[in-house]
């Protein structure tokens, strides 16, 4: 009997613990459903009778395709149109740019990115919606000084100034990270792959502590749809720099 109640005790915890986790797990995906039905009320309820929105992506992925980069060259069209450099993010190519007046004055090769996965989902008026015009960055952080200051002594004489000129420049560069808060609540993340190699273990412990964090609560966690760009660091440093606080940004998936 002693042995029955004590199998009772075990079956009891596994089953408690069980239900826990699963009941937590429940309580994720209905806030990324949330956050899906929250983007898809984006576009007008007529835009989905637009002969152009009614691609089955399944389907039609050449069309869906086509969609995708008419949006990208309208985003970049209406950035064109202002005065200060803008951000381009092709994942399609690869590339992420900087711009101004339609013109490409600096360009990085993407080596590896990453995209939740409720932004693949989203419906074809939505993503039309969203990326046929620049996204505008609410926020934005950075792990270096944005507008680095350097103080330097005069030189007394040419002699000085010209022994000045020659000394090689011995500033290490500081590793870069960068996160953007954009339109539709998107974050977007520029990293290199040296930290970026790091992130993913420093990730599974903020998701984990960000899960208990709500689990133990019985709270409802939030859901944050993330875009992760892996790009070598001194061109995160040469982009963030030269971006300005009110930036945008066209964006292709």
């Amino acid at each position: 009997m002693k042995t029955f109640f004590l199998r009772m005790r075990y079956v009891f915890i596994i089953g408690a613990c069980l239900g826990f986790f699963g009941y937590n797990a429940f309580l994720i995906q209905d806030s990324v459903h949330e956050k899906l039905v929250e983007l898809n009320q984006i576009p007008d309820s007529n835009d989905y009778k637009n002969p152009m929105f009614m691609i089955d992506p399944e389907a039609n992925p050449k069309g869906l395709k086509m969609l995708k980069q008419k949006a990208f060259v309208e985003s970049q069209l209406l950035l064109s149109g202002a005065d200060s450099i803008g951000l381009a993010i092709n994942l399609d190519d690869s590339l992420v740019g900087l711009q101004i007046k339609g013109v490409t004055i600096f360009s990085s090769k993407i080596s590896e990115f990453e995209v939740s996965r409720v932004l693949d989902v989203i419906s074809v008026p939505t993503y039309y919606k969203l990326f046929s015009k620049p996204l505008s960055i609410a926020e934005q952080r950075g792990t270096i000084v944005k507008e680095p200051i350097i103080v330097k002594k005069a030189p007394k004489d040419t002699i000085e100034a010209a022994q000045a000129e020659i000394i090689p420049d011995s500033l290490i560069r500081p590793s870069a990270t960068l996160e953007f808060m954009v339109d539709g609540g998107i974050l977007l993340c520029i990293t290199h792959p040296e930290e970026a190699d790091q992130n993913r273990f420093k990730k599974l412990i903020r998701q984990t502590w960000h899960f208990l964090t709500f689990a133990v609560q019985f709270k409802k966690p939030d859901y944050q749809p993330t875009i992760k760009l892996v790009i070598p660091n001194d061109d995160i440093i040469v982009i963030y720099r030269a971006l300005p606080y009110d930036a945008h940004f066209a964006l292709k998936l």
